[in-house]
């Protein structure tokens, strides 16, 4: 008596859609910074979103860079995940476009761990320079809980502009009075700013 023979069919794994494949990369940047938190009471999650949604505004030509090493993160992120089955035949376009301001700021604090960093812990304190930039900037009171309780869109934008601009108080190095201006009163680009902080800490 024959028998019938039997084959299995392969489960056949769907690519992930454009929203789970934003939401991924999303992810990904968040956990290249430790995760969405300062300490173990503190989460950032909506500030984090946010920082994600805001299109990242060159305001001097050379802070072209920070965009460029911003956009480079998401080859970073495609190289980390490309063999994994639920990648194969995403639409990629879906994280391409202009820079992001939680983009530039995870490539400026990579930058800032690759300056301020001996050669062997390179690559360990990334997480630390992201969140010391939050907290320079004041963006750090705006915790999950106070963003439930209050309107922070708005605010989140309108700070985010003051500091790229060189406005106010508060910038990614302090000051920007004191770190975000030459001797002429000339705004810097990210670049000399960060180096000039690095310095005025002993830390480069």
């Amino acid at each position: 008596m024959a028998t019938k023979r039997i084959e299995k069919k392969k489960a056949v794994k769907l690519a992930l859609s454009e929203s789970q494949l934003v939401g991924a990369y999303f992810d990904w940047l968040c956990s290249e910074v430790g995760g969405s938190g300062i300490g173990e009471n503190d989460s950032y999650f909506f500030l984090m979103k946010e920082l994600f949604e805001i299109e990242y505004i060159v305001f001097i030509g050379n802070d072209r860079n920070r965009a460029e090493d911003g956009k480079r993160l998401r080859e970073d992120f495609k190289l980390e995940i490309r063999l994994h089955d639920e990648y194969k035949g995403v639409n990629w376009e879906a994280i391409e476009g202009p820079c992001k301001v939680l983009e530039m700021m995870v490539g400026l604090a990579k930058r800032m761990d690759f300056l301020c960093s001996a050669a062997e812990e390179q690559g360990i304190n990334i997480a630390k320079c992201f969140w010391e930039m939050i907290e320079n900037c004041g963006l750090d009171v705006a915790s999950d809980s106070v963003w439930i309780s209050d309107s922070w869109i708005e605010k989140c934008r309108i700070m985010v502009d003051d500091i790229l601009c060189g406005r106010g108080d508060f910038g990614f190095f302090g000051d920007p009075k004191a770190v975000g201006v030459d001797s002429f009163g000339v705004k810097k680009e990210l670049w000399y700013q960060m180096n000039d902080y690095l310095l005025s800490k002993g830390r480069y």
